[in-house]
């Protein structure tokens, strides 16, 4: 229960500050990690080309946890746009997903703005580094 209500904080909190931003990434992409494997299920089940969709997903939630990238938001809101109107024009089962991939995209957009917003361009690439390297241990003194 304890992690829905991290996970639910992370998607519907505010941004305040960089960790929350971080924060916020993380859960974006943990949920288009989700969406994706619902995608591959309901490709196996009902359409295989619903398997394009997972994959393009899963492609961005991605990019959008390893790099940070503006860029990777701005699509993922495209792309969540896109199935939202197509989903609603074409009458498919698709409008949830559209609704939700376009809150992933927005609350993306908003807290990789705010986060490189707050730092120089140069400190962008030290905090990607900073959460992919393994933290080192503290040194044991014997005394």
């Amino acid at each position: 229960m304890k992690t829905l209500v991290l996970w639910l904080n992370r998607l519907f909190g505010s941004v305040g500050n960089r960790e929350k931003a971080i924060r916020r990434l993380d859960g974006v992409s943990y949920t288009c990690y989700i969406l994706a494997g619902l995608g591959v299920l309901m490709a196996v089940v009902m359409n295989p080309w619903m398997l394009v969709d997972a994959l393009t997903c899963a492609a961005l939630g991605i990019w959008l946890h390893l790099r940070l990238s503006r860029l990777a938001a701005v699509l993922l809101l495209i792309y969540g746009v896109t199935n939202l109107v197509f989903s609603t024009y074409s009458h498919a089962r698709g409008l949830i997903g559209g609704v939700i991939l376009t809150y992933l995209g927005a609350r993306a957009c908003q807290a990789v703005f705010k986060l490189q917003s707050e730092l120089p361009p140069t400190d962008v690439d030290d905090v990607i580094q900073e959460l992919t390297e393994p933290k080192a241990e503290p040194e044991k003194i014997e005394t």
